[in-house]
């Protein structure tokens, strides 16, 4: 399973495409407290058929290094910075 260094952290998630989902959207699933990308996974099955479907272990979840945080805006940074490490422009 990949993993993209963010803010020092190894940050584990999940890619799913195919041919056709090259010209679709990229899909990226945010998991909620105490969760992983495994909520994701029929989600990423399905829409991978027309999209590119990622799911992302947040820091301190699944198999993320670094510690969970305690407020929302700390994580919206965590997954724009995860974006810009897979340079994903629109999302």
């Amino acid at each position: 399973m990949p993993f993209v260094n963010v803010e020092g952290n190894d940050i584990h998630y999940l890619e799913r495409k195919t041919p056709a989902s090259e010209i679709g959207k990229t899909i990226v699933f945010v998991h909620g407290a105490a969760g992983n990308y495994r909520i994701w996974l029929n989600q990423l099955r399905s829409l991978s058929q027309a999209h590119t479907a990622i799911a992302i272990d947040l820091p301190g979840h699944g198999d993320s290094q670094g510690s969970g945080a305690d407020n929302v805006a700390t994580y919206r940074e965590t997954v724009k910075a995860f974006a810009d490490a897979l340079k994903l422009s629109r999302f």
